[in-house]
């Protein structure tokens, strides 16, 4: 198993958010001797964090009106402002990409092969992290939002601040799920156009 910097890090942060959250409200002392096991701690209730959002993720896309990549690629995106251009010569070349069965092919399948003909560059790479990590601040907010109105279900501004960070977080994945797929695709333009054309032999 691989681990990077990064990964490691946003679970950290998340877990530790979740755990200070869980000392404060069960008023359990902080023991400054254990922050080795502290951290252990963070980085597991990080790591389900970011699991759970990776499940979930289906029901992120159904409140979104429908998965970004998929989205994009039938040019569905006004409601984001987010928009692919050149969006039938892109779902062309992927077709043809395909062979002969790619007018049966799903647009799952056609952004696989988008991504694997993209490759890593650092700017997807980067998107792609950064929508993680908003995604799991996102399943993060409802975790942390249900103990605190589990806490204060008394006190009117528990649910609007709980409403309003919830409805901040959701719009921000959104939005990066959209630029991340959106690089996918323009990245897949760019490689497919500066190949150098094979020409027939007569």
């Amino acid at each position: 198993m691989k681990f990077s910097l990064y990964n490691v890090l946003s679970s950290l942060l998340h877990g530790f958010v979740l755990l200070y959250v869980i000392f404060h409200m069960f008023s359990i002392e902080i023991n400054d001797k254990a922050i080795l096991f502290y951290t252990a701690i963070a980085y597991f209730l990080g790591f389900f964090i970011n699991t759970l959002s990776s499940w979930i993720e289906p029901l992120y896309f159904w409140c979104w009106g429908g998965k970004p990549s998929n989205k994009l690629l039938d040019g569905n995106s006004r409601l984001t402002g987010i928009k692919l251009y050149q969006a039938d010569v892109i779902k062309n070349h992927l077709k043809s990409d395909v062979g002969n069965g790619g007018q049966q092919q799903s647009n799952d399948c056609l952004f696989s092969i988008a991504k694997r003909k993209a490759g890593e560059t650092n700017r997807i790479s980067d998107l792609n992290g950064m929508y993680a990590f908003s995604r799991g601040l996102l399943t993060l907010s409802f975790v942390l939002s249900a103990l605190l109105i589990s806490k204060f279900y008394f006190c009117w501004w528990s649910y609007v601040i709980c409403i309003i960070t919830i409805v901040i977080l959701n719009i921000r994945s959104r939005q990066f799920a959209y630029y991340y797929s959106r690089e996918v695709y323009t990245t897949y333009l760019t490689v497919k156009e500066t190949q150098p054309k094979i020409k027939t032999m007569r």
